[in-house]
């Protein structure tokens, strides 16, 4: 059987959790800076940038490449 979970439960109680064992709680998600990349992976990244950009198409998240 399959459950679903609402995401910001989860995120609001394991923020509760972390508070509780007194772990540091970040107050915002950290961002994946791309730094850790390879030339291969950042050359993929902007080659699907160009061809959305190409078709009009909006890109969903911020790239880092």
């Amino acid at each position: 059987m399959t459950r679903s979970i609402d995401i910001m439960d989860l995120a609001a109680r394991l923020v509760q959790r972390k508070a509780e064992l007194g772990i540091p709680v970040a107050v915002a998600p950290l961002m994946n800076d791309g730094s850790a990349r390879t030339a291969s992976k950042r050359a993929l990244l902007h080659a699907r940038d160009e061809v959305a950009r190409s078709r009009g198409e909006t890109i969903v998240f911020p790239a880092n490449y």
